[in-house]
């Protein structure tokens, strides 16, 4: 891997890990989204020919999601971010509101009504909820403590359990005969389990895993010294790493796209939030 591209913000020591959204690649664009930790939400739009666009929306009395839950997507040839709370109230938040926020990030943030059959395929993401079971592929992934899961049949046959560092911050997912996510608190890391056997593919310790990317058949994620990884989590190895000039967080935001990372970390030297561009 090696650096093309990077963009300082000089966001007053604004950290990725709280504020900041996924950044979105289109083109010759990367078009990124963060809460200012005031009363607003700011867009930068780069171009890689250097060009830098900037724009505010100020936010109304509804509720937002956390940055890390939003989503930017595109409909009818425009880029949206989905940035309203999709969470039900709960006896810990009872007064919590669900409501849909779409901003057209072509058009200066300007706010986009979309029927619901679109907008509930965009709302943002829902916390993940560990102590709830997961069913897929004829099994079920059962939570057994903060850092013990079981794979069990539906009947409740124990297939295997497994240990990990940290509390799960990832969705499952199912990919060549595997089961795959990462986790963070309390260490963190990314894993790998053959479904079948629960042989243990890879338990990468990496300090926090909330997001991570595949890029063909490999996964770019941060390392445990904040470096960019290249992994191979079936085969358990680092295919390949970078050291940027700063570090990335475990909630750094993150995307792929034309053989490209983007991504999102914090550079140390000049106090500031900064967007990264990789060749892989």
């Amino acid at each position: 891997m090696r650096l093309l591209y990077q963009y300082d913000f000089n966001l007053e020591k604004i950290w990725p890990v709280n504020y900041a959204s996924n950044p979105y690649m289109r083109d010759d664009k990367i078009y990124y989204a963060y809460n200012d930790g005031k009363n607003g939400i700011r867009m930068i739009k780069l171009e890689k020919d250097g060009q830098v666009s900037q724009m505010l929306y100020v936010k109304d009395a509804l509720d937002y999601a956390l940055p890390y839950r939003w989503r930017l997507f595109e409909f009818q040839d425009h880029v949206l971010l989905s940035c309203g709370n999709s969470s039900e109230p709960t006896e810990t938040f009872p007064d919590r509101r669900v409501c849909r926020i779409f901003l057209d990030l072509d058009e200066g943030m300007k706010k986009v009504s979309l029927t619901d059959e679109i907008a509930s395929q965009y709302q943002c993401s829902q916390p993940i909820c560990d102590k709830e079971d997961v069913t897929f592929s004829g099994i079920v992934m059962h939570y057994k403590s903060s850092r013990k899961y079981q794979c069990l049949s539906p009947d409740g046959e124990i297939f295997w359990e497994e240990k990990h560092q940290g509390y799960r911050y990832t969705p499952f997912e199912v990919k060549n005969g595997c089961v795959i996510f990462g986790t963070a608190g309390m260490g963190g890391g990314l894993y790998c389990y053959d479904l079948q056997s629960g042989t243990k593919k890879i338990a990468l310790r990496t300090r926090g895993t909330t997001r991570y990317v595949w890029v063909g058949e490999y996964i770019a994620c941060r390392g445990d010294k904040g470096q960019l990884l290249l992994v191979n989590p079936f085969a358990g190895e680092v295919v390949d790493e970078i050291r940027l000039d700063g570090m990335l967080t475990d909630e750094s935001g993150i995307t792929v796209g034309n053989n490209q990372i983007c991504v999102v970390g914090f550079c140390k030297k000049s106090q500031s939030s900064t967007v990264y561009l990789v060749e892989v």
